[in-house]
Parts: structure tokens; sequence; C-alpha cells
């Protein structure tokens, strides 16, 4: 009996590790098999969903996965979108460079706006949201945000209904994305995967997914439903005015942490490599433009296939600096793919994590983005435009300058004080 299960052990093994997991996607599923694929604009004053601004979809071609992902895009309201930004960044040479921040909020358990104030210097106001903004551009590719709407469908429980997700809310109270983009001035599209959990008496429903903000206007509006596994996962799509007068894709991602048994036989445990190869043929589809994708992959090693594969499709990402993001896993990562006659330049040195989390259990990361032609800068007010990392510390317990004394830094060494600690910013010439 036992050579008979070990045969039929080995055989399954056989065939599941000899198998190529499908990832053939499709445009266009905006079929009216779920209603919550139609755009609707976040404020009265946003161009009609008919406009050149509508959402494109696309998705799996099999039938599995239509069929699982139409299931639980009908527990979920429509995406929103505010494609024109009211914050207004003081650029004095125009766009010459560019922030791209990937972070993983865990459902309002992260603090946004405190991030935005630390992190990217914008001050978000509770009643008017500031005119003014940072001394640079930059764009939020955010993973688990969320929306609580009391017009969401009913959802009672079921297989199409995750278990809520309740962090531990920040100092402020946990804020939806749309209250945060308002506040904030920023443009926004935000596009929910799932239910936040079923319906609770006393508590108003949450859909929650991928959502990208930014001090430019967003435009190509997408949608991307990647290959269904454990759960349903949109990733989030636009194209930004870039550097050097480029237009620039940018992809807000997340992949499935793990899948059933049942799938994970059937794909050979190429869950995140079925989802990330979905991904890559659908943005392939697209148009020919610089493209920066950045996500919750879900790794638990930097050495995984579905990173490896990525890494093809994204020859020009920069280099994992081996640091985690969540606990001892490395799953945030900011990956890049130029074109041909780009005059953009990611800069590798510029790419680092953030050393706090701000309530989320991801740390967050950032990455520039500088035009060929932008000139050098020399002001320490202007730090905020260049590349660079910080280090944040308590002067009464960490002294900077003998840890610092027998280093050569190849830039600029400027010390600013924010709050209680004392900033460190290494910049790059």
């Amino acid at each position: 009996m036992w050579t008979t299960r070990l045969i039929l052990t080995a055989g399954v093994v056989t065939l599941v590790s000899g198998c190529v997991p499908s990832h053939t996607m499709q445009p266009g599923l905006d079929d009216g098999s779920c209603p919550a694929r139609y755009l609707a604009p976040l404020s009265v004053n946003q161009p009609a969903a008919g406009d050149p601004d509508q959402l494109t979809w696309s998705g799996p071609a099999q039938t599995r996965d239509i069929d699982k992902n139409n299931a639980w895009c009908r527990t979920v309201e429509p995406p929103v979108f505010l494609t024109l930004p009211r914050l207004r960044p003081e650029v004095p040479n125009g766009i010459d460079s560019l922030a791209i921040v990937t972070w993983n909020t865990n459902v309002g358990g992260g603090d946004l706006v405190a991030f935005l104030a630390e992190e990217l210097q914008v001050t978000c106001e509770p009643t008017e949201p500031a005119n003014l903004g940072p001394p640079f551009h930059f764009v939020i590719l955010l993973q688990e945000v969320y929306r609580a709407s009391a017009r969401l469908p009913e959802a009672l429980g079921g297989p199409n209904i995750p278990v809520r997700i309740e962090p531990d809310p920040p100092p402020g109270g946990r804020l939806e994305i749309l209250e945060v983009a308002e506040r904030c001035g920023l443009a926004l599209l935000y596009v929910p995967s799932a239910r936040n959990g079923p319906d609770e008496p006393g508590q108003v429903p949450e859909d929650k997914g991928n959502a990208i903000l930014s001090t430019l206007p967003l435009a190509d509006l997408a949608a991307i439903e990647l290959p269904f596994e454990a759960g349903r996962k949109v990733a989030v799509v636009a194209t930004i005015p870039g550097p050097s007068g480029e237009r620039i894709r940018v992809v807000s991602v997340h992949l499935d942490v793990a899948s059933t048994l049942s799938r994970t036989l059937i794909s050979g445990n190429a869950t995140r490599l079925r989802q990330a190869m979905g991904l890559v043929v659908a943005l392939e589809s697209m148009n020919s433009l610089a493209t920066v994708v950045g996500g919750d992959f879900n790794t638990w090693s930097a050495d995984e296939s579905a990173l490896k594969n990525l890494a093809v499709h994204f020859p020009d990402s920069p280099p994992w600096d081996g640091r985690p993001t969540r606990g001892p896993f490395p799953p945030d990562h900011i990956l890049y793919r130029t074109v041909q006659g780009s005059r953009i330049d990611l800069v590798e040195e510029s790419y680092r994590r953030f050393e706090e989390t701000y309530g989320s259990d991801h740390a967050g990361r950032i990455v520039w983005l500088r035009g060929q032609d932008a000139g050098p800068l020399s002001h320490a007010d202007e730090v905020g435009q260049r590349p660079g990392f910080h280090l944040r510390h308590d002067p009464a317990t960490m002294d900077l300058d003998r840890l610092f004394a027998d280093v050569e830094f190849p830039g600029d060494y400027l010390v600013q004080p924010t709050r209680d600690h004392v900033r460190h910013d290494l910049v790059f010439p």
C-alpha cells in the first residue's frame, strides 16, 4: 500500500512539475457581467466615464479565472478616479525628476497622512487641501487601501468574501483612500479587488484594492484582473507626464501570498509566477512606454521564480538592496523598463526602503527617475528633488558625526531637523 501511495504521489509531482501554468490574457472585460467595472468619477468636476479618461479592462482568458473574478467583482463598488490633482508642487524647472513610491498600507493600518508629511513633505489639511506642495513631483503606488460605503452590495459571507482585515488604527484613525486623496489634493485612481470581510452589524461595509496617488495628472486609466488563484487581484495602471517631456506608465500590483491546496497541486505552486506573467502579457499589449511597476509581490525570497521572470521583462530595475520590508521577508519591490530613445534614467543609488512603517505591516520603498536633460541641483533646500537616502536618529542616543567620521560621501551631506529627530540626507550629485 505504501509503495502504491509513493508511486501515485511521485506521479502527481512529476505531472505538476511538468505543467506550465496558463497566463493567457485578453482585453475588454466590460461586458456587463459585473457592474462594478464601470468607472465612476470621485468629484462632479471630473470627466464622465465615457470620456477619454475611461477605464480600460483586461484579464485572463481561461473560463475558470473569468468566472471566479466575476463572482468577486460583484461584491464591490465601481472604481473611482480623480485625475486632476489640486496639489501644486513648486518645481522651478518643470518635471526634471520624479519620485516613485510603493507601499502596502495594511487596509488603513498605515498612517498615509503621516507618511506623506514625513517622507514626502505634504501637509494634508482636514478642511481644505493644501495648494502648495513639496519641491518635487511624486507618484505613490498603493496596495491594500480601502473604501467604506453603505452602498456596497450585501455580503453575508461565503467563498467570494475574504476575512476582514482589522488593523490597529493609527493615531488619527483609519482613513479611506478617497478621503486621503481629497484632503491632500492628489490625483487618484482606486480599483477595488474584493470586500474587506462580510457585513457586520454596526460596521460600514468596506472594499479594498490597489490605488495610485499622484501630484501629476493621470491618464490612460486601466485595470488588469490577474489570473485567479486564492482571491481576485487587480493591477491599477495609468500614465503620467514624466521627466524630459515623456509619458510614463505606472502600475500598482498585489500578488497572492498563497493559493489553495488544489490550486497548488494544479499549478505546481506557481501562484505568483502565473499572476506575474499574466501582468507582463497584459502590459506588453499596451503601447510602448517606459514603465514602472511597484507592489507587494508577496515573495518569500528575492530568488523566487516570479521575481526572476519579472526581471527578464523589466531589465532596467534597480537591484534589490538585501533589506526586507515585512518581517524577515522581501515582498515589496519596484521594477522598471525603459524604451528605445527614452531620455529618462532610473537612479539606482536612490532605491531604498523607508525606515518607518507608520503602522502598516510593510515598509515602503522609493526610487527616483531623472531626465537626462536635467541640470545639477546645488541648493540644500532643493534636496527633495535629488535622489539620496534619509537616516532618522535621536541625537541624544546616536552620534552621527562619530559614526560617519571616516566615511567619504560621494555627494552633499545635509542635516535637517524634523520634529524630535534629525534627518540626515546623503544627496548624490
